[in-house]
């Protein structure tokens, strides 16, 4: 199970690092997330040395610091325009509360159950779900733009027609 959290860990925070272009949008959070992918090879490695209940916990640990930085990625993004960020953000902050759900039972801070210990699954396929939502409006805004520009471009050759041959060259050369 550690071993699993782990490669969900690194995998998941692979992804953010790409779909975020942190080394473009924020080098501090790229680094962090690059320390972070590390520390996740290195406790994937530690499962086989340490004690099980100690790798659960190091897991534990790493799903809960790595949550927040895929909920902070997430706003951050969210708040720089891109709207699929609203959806990862709500994603990740539900995958978020399964983790810590999960976290709670495994120290015993809370009693044992199904919701806790399936609280990562169920937070994991709750947020596919909202990704593929929001991916979804991603698609049909694109869509969208595109019509639009092919209408301009459409409505701009039709319009050319009615100005002079040479104003219209005038202004194609000097736009070049």
């Amino acid at each position: 199970m550690p071993l699993f959290y782990s490669f969900i860990t690194f995998f998941t925070l692979r992804f953010v690092q790409e779909f975020f272009e942190t080394k473009h949008y924020s080098k501090t959070l790229n680094n962090f997330i690059t320390t972070l992918l590390f520390l996740s090879i290195v406790i994937s490695l530690s499962i086989f040395i340490v004690k099980y209940k100690i790798a659960i916990q190091l897991a534990d640990v790493m799903a809960a610091i790595t949550t927040t930085t895929f909920v902070v990625s997430g706003y951050i993004c969210w708040k720089k325009g891109m709207r699929l960020g609203f959806y990862y953000t709500l994603a990740f902050i539900i995958l978020a509360l399964g983790i810590l759900l999960n976290i709670s039972a495994s120290f015993a801070i809370i009693k044992s159950s199904f919701i806790t210990q399936n609280g990562v699954k169920i937070g994991f396929l709750v947020g596919v779900i909202l990704i593929s939502v929001g991916l979804g409006e991603s698609i049909n805004i694109l869509k969208a733009e595109k019509q639009e520009a092919e209408f301009l471009a459409k409505a701009t050759q039709k319009m050319i027609h009615y100005f002079p041959k040479s104003l219209v060259n005038k202004i194609l050369s000097s736009s070049e």
